[in-house]
């Protein structure tokens, strides 16, 4: 769906005036932080309102993350060299974090929710587990500060990177090294690890954007940026990459073929921010102190599984771009018709779908294209919400 036009949706400016997108809800909101303050707040992409201030760091807040398939906790990473765990709704502090030497440049919590990795100046990451809250491992792989860090889908294995050393990959339970990619003469300003965790994309002070292949270390460049990659993000497909660069400018790459497919222009500096919704038909950057939404219109494929069980009985999950479920129905075939199935499912899915899905069955069929628009008609069948 990155094939097609993106188009300015909107656009909101922040009290401060630098603004990094720190982590994404998959509803529509997102942690801003705020440059040189010590506060971050959750906002509303859509109405631009500011609806939470976390207070606590006392120092910038450089990283985050949101925890859990709820989405009910956010934790923060800050140059005071703590992470701190809250409540989305209210903001309340649950507990700190403590044990880096030097500020906190990257965090990522494991997809069982329950560990968390944590990446600091001083080259040194380390696996905490969230419910003993303590720390299991301490990996001490590199000379240089660190990027980021990142769990791959596996749970089994964290990747490090710094800006001398594209990636490396430890298991997350050993701290044994698995791989190493070399990038001699490259200095790295930011990273993104692909859904497969087979690849890895970094941008260089130069303008490139760099896919590594982590099994082989084979590495492909993409170019079209004037001036340094400041920050990237993976679409949820793993077939597109977006790039925030200090040329003003962001763009939308085939990740595959390495050519640009959109440039989204309009930013009055540098963009240090860029993140994809989770199903791929939304970019947010930050730039000058601005939040824009940029929204693609193509439609949104979903997996439809389904299984009938004794008695008739019938189970429909629905699977979005990224693989994340969005709902489930259970009960016995009404009507034995795959549309009006559709429609009692996306009757589960929470936000509601916006604009138009393509629904495809894993035998292949499509029922067609189908308009979904809050709470309104999907197939001709009222949603009761």
């Amino acid at each position: 769906m990155a094939e097609e036009p993106f188009h300015l949706a909107s656009s909101f400016r922040v009290r401060a005036r630098t603004v990094h997108l720190l982590a994404r809800f998959r509803d529509g909101r997102a942690l801003l932080g705020h440059g040189s303050d010590d506060t971050a707040q959750i906002w509303d992409l859509d109405s631009g309102e500011a609806l939470v201030t976390l207070r606590g760091h006392t120092a910038s807040v450089t990283c985050a993350a949101v925890r859990g398939p709820e989405e009910r906790e956010v934790i923060t990473g800050s140059e005071d060299r703590t992470a701190k765990i809250w409540e989305a709704a209210t903001a309340q502090l649950l507990y700190t974090i403590e044990g880096h030497a030097s500020s906190l440049r990257g965090l990522a919590v494991f997809p069982d929710g329950q560990q968390l990795v944590t990446g600091a100046e001083d080259g040194v990451a380390k696996i905490w587990d969230l419910t003993a809250k303590c720390v299991t491992l301490t990996v001490q792989g590199h000379q240089d500060p660190l990027l980021g860090v990142a769990v791959l889908p596996d749970g089994e294995h964290v990747l490090t990177s710094s800006r001398l050393r594209p990636a490396k990959i430890w298991n997350a339970r050993s701290g044994r090294l698995v791989h190493a990619l070399q990038g001699e003469g490259y200095s790295a300003s930011c990273m993104a690890v692909f859904p497969d965790g087979r690849r890895v994309a970094t941008g260089d002070r130069d303008g490139l954007v760099l896919i590594w292949e982590v099994a082989t270390e084979g590495v492909r460049s993409l170019e079209g940026h004037t001036a340094g990659i400041r920050a990237l993000a993976v679409f949820p497909s793993g077939r597109h990459v977006v790039s925030g660069s200090m040329d003003r400018t962001a763009k939308i790459w085939h990740a595959i073929l390495g050519h640009v497919l959109h440039t989204l222009e309009g930013h009055a500096g540098s963009v240090l921010s860029v993140a994809v919704c989770a199903e791929g038909q939304q970019v947010t950057t930050c730039s000058d102190g601005k939040v824009r939404a940029w929204r693609s219109e193509a439609k949104l494929p979903l997996q439809l599984n389904a299984q009938k069980e004794a008695g008739g009985l019938l189970t429909i999950t629905c699977t979005g771009l990224g693989g994340n479920s969005l709902g489930c129905f259970t009960g016995l075939d009404p009507t034995n018709d795959l549309r009006v199935l559709i429609g009692l499912i996306c009757e589960q899915i929470r936000p509601p779908p916006r604009g138009r899905w393509q629904v495809v069955a894993p035998d292949g069929r499509c029922p067609g294209e189908h308009e979904y628009i809050g709470l309104g008609k999907l197939l001709g069948i009222e949603a009761r919400g």
